[in-house]
Formats: C-alpha cells, sequence, structure tokens
C-alpha cells in the first residue's frame, strides 16, 4: 500500500513510462492514481519499494488481496501499537475485518481476557470462535461495567481497539479502558471531529491515546514485541509482516477465508447486499474486465484492458 502518496507535480497526469508497442493506446491519456497512492485497474503499477512484498510462488493471490489493508491494520494495531502481554486485558471494539484481525492476533499472543464488542451477533459468534474469551452487545446501556466486570479489579482493559469509528463506540472504549491503559484508534468519523475525553479527566487517569494507521508497521517487516510468544526461529524466518500474516494463515491461526469472501463482477449487488444486509466483513470482486460490464466504465480498447483484478470491497 503506498498510503498518502502523490504523483510529483512535475509529472502531473502523464504516463511516466509506455510499454513497447502501446505507444498508439495510450497516446494522449493520463494516468490517475490518487486513490491510497495506488493505481488500481492496471496492468503495472508504480510503488515505493517498502510496499512491494514478495510472497511464496504458491500464494493465492485472491484469498490474501484484503492483507495489504483492514487485516494488515488489525493484527498490527495489537502486535505493533498495543502489544498486550499475556496476563492482561484488552477490549476490541468494531468487528468488522479490522477489529475481527485483531482478535485474531490478540488470541495468537495468548492474551487471558479477550472481549469483543459489536452490535451484531452473528460478528460476536464469529469472534467466541476466533479466540475471544468474552462477547458484549454494544447496544447494552451498561456496556462499560459490563466490561470493567471481566477485567483484574475491574478496573477496565489495560489495552483497548476502537475500530469502529464511532464516536459513541469511542467514548465507551475510552470510560472502559483501565487508569494507565492503552486505547488505540484504528477506525476515524471522518476529518473535524475532536477526541470524546476530557483533557482533565485524561490527565488524572494517565491513560494512553494513541491512533493506529496500516497497523504501524512496514508490510516487509514486523516488530517483535518482547512479550509475543514469538520463537528464536520464528523470529529470524519471519522477517516480513505480510509473510508473517501469510505463514499463520497457512497454519489454520489466520483464517482469512471466513472474513473475506469472494464473488464475480456478476454478483456485485449481491457483495452488496451482504455487507448491508448480512453484515459481511470484507467481499472481493474477481472479474475479467473484458466483461460486458466493465465495458461502459472503464470503455477503451478491449485488447489493451484485458487483465484480472480483484476489488476489495470495504464494510
Amino acid at each position: 500500500m503506498n498510503f498518502g502518496r502523490q504523483r510529483s507535480g512535475s509529472v502531473g497526469d502523464r504516463p511516466g513510462a509506455v510499454l513497447k508497442g502501446q505507444e498508439e493506446a495510450v497516446k494522449g491519456g493520463s494516468v490517475y492514481g490518487a486513490f491510497f497512492g495506488q493505481s488500481s485497474l492496471a496492468r503495472m503499477a508504480l510503488v515505493n519499494e517498502s510496499s512491494c512484498v514478495k510472497v511464496p510462488d504458491d500464494t493465492d493471490l485472491e484469498t490474501l488481496a484484503p492483507l495489504g489493508c483492514g487485516l494488515m491494520t488489525g493484527a498490527g494495531a495489537v502486535i505493533n501499537r498495543l502489544k498486550p502481554t499475556p496476563d492482561s486485558s484488552i477490549a476490541i471494539y468494531g468487528l468488522g475485518a479490522v477489529g475481527m484481525s485483531g482478535i485474531l492476533a490478540s488470541a495468537y499472543l495468548g492474551v487471558s481476557t479477550i472481549i469483543a464488542i459489536d452490535l451484531v451477533p452473528s460478528r460476536l459468534e464469529t469472534a467466541l470462535e476466533f479466540g475471544a474469551t468474552h462477547a458484549l452487545n454494544a447496544s447494552d446501556p451498561d456496556i462499560v461495567a459490563k466490561v470493567r466486570e471481566l477485567t483484574r479489579h475491574a478496573a477496565g482493559t489495560e489495552y483497548t481497539l476502537e475500530a469502529s469509528g464511532n464516536m459513541r463506540a469511542f467514548r465507551t472504549a475510552y470510560e472502559a479502558t483501565a487508569p494507565g491503559g492503552h486505547m488505540t484508534s484504528a477506525g476515524t468519523p471522518g476529518p473535524g471531529v475532536k477526541p470524546a475525553f476530557d483533557v482533565f479527566e485524561h490527565v488524572c487517569t494517565a491513560k494512553i491515546y494513541s491512533a493506529v494507521l496500516m497497523g504501524c508497521c512496514y508490510p516487509r517487516e514486523v516488530r517483535i514485541s518482547p512479550f509475543c510468544r514469538f520463537t528464536i526461529k520464528l523470529i529470524r524466518t519471519l522477517n516480513q509482516f505480510i509473510p508473517f500474516l501469510i505463514d499463520l494463515h497457512r497454519h489454520g491461526k489466520f483464517p482469512i477465508e471466513k472474513i473475506c469472501k469472494k464473488y464475480t463482477v456478476e454478483q456485485f449487488q449481491e457483495a452488496v447486499h451482504a455487507m448491508q444486509v448480512d453484515f459481511a466483513f470484507r467481499n472481493a470482486l474477481r472479474t475479467d474486465l473484458t466483461s460486458a460490464s466493465f465495458q461502459g466504465i472503464w470503455g477503451g480498447d478491449q485488447a489493451y484492458y484485458r487483465f484480472r483484478v480483484t476489488i476489495v470491497l470495504p464494510v
């Protein structure tokens, strides 16, 4: 992911390079790639070296496509930012792809108390399958007290991941964090919204508040917490974060298939319905752009646009 990157002003939207034999096809054309700093729906893409991750030849790219965004964010928020210890407690608010990845990472680290909070019962059930020790419905008016009851001395959780971006959930998460505890945000309500806590209260409780962007990790490396249950062999062999998550997936520790479902482009409306009604975590469209469904959107010479693509639809 080239998060936040943009092309040089001296280049503008002109093609930086043209493949031999494609000169006429792109003559007078423009290149657009501002979304997340990447050029999607293209045969080739120019990326920063730090964003280019080499994976094993037998890697299922379609299944693992979400690793570059939400799943890396959720797992990295726990492993790289919060770094919970096995004897600690963690609460995760919002069980989308980011929150569920945080549940999986917490379970892998052996955190003793993992509390999942969401409004959707089916997601709470899945969180328990993924390793959460407790699941609470966020609509409970006594949710803060219920979270505290599950923690040491009923003081609140020592670690908190807020992954919904909802400010009501933000305030609940902050209140249910123990004094001296660490809360981090991976979700956002959009620009212009101020943190929902009082500075005086923040100082008196000595709570730590931070934010997490893309899991606070470089995709090509993994930061190892001294409290994580990694063996020396694992540290030596898994020195890249995305390959690290791929390895977890191969060993059944990161069941991406239960988080991300694949659809054909003809099933686009079904995929949207799954997100809006069935509360799917994250869906992917797999298509050949020569199909009629995309001709009217992308236009251009049919041969020039012939390639396969995976489009990830966020919740």
